[in-house]
């Protein structure tokens, strides 16, 4: 039953009977969403690759320049914030 336990059909088989009606229409939901769950991970997934061209224009590097800016500033940031935090913890009553 691949990576579901028969515990987890039951629910699901459950699951269907609360919307449906009919016993042929949830036998066959049923077994369809079983056989789908079991193959799931047996079938490979082509994944294709595609190649990304980029126009190397000034606008460009301009956007990849200010990108690149804002990425040292949330870092400086980021580094301000936990020094001003390790000198608090550093002074805190609650660490001595």
């Amino acid at each position: 039953m691949g990576y579901l336990t028969s515990r987890d059909y039951e629910k699901i088989r459950k699951l269907i009977e609360t919307f449906l009606d009919n016993p042929m229409l949830i036998d066959n939901l049923f077994k369809t969403l079983v056989l789908f769950l079991e193959t799931k991970n047996s079938i490979p997934i082509p994944v294709e690759k595609t190649e990304l061209k980029i126009i190397d224009t000034m606008s460009q590097r301009k956007v990849l320049r200010e990108i690149q800016k804002a990425d040292d500033a949330a870092k400086r940031f980021a580094e301000k914030l936990l020094k001003k935090n390790d000198k608090k913890r550093k002074f805190s009553r609650v660490t001595q």
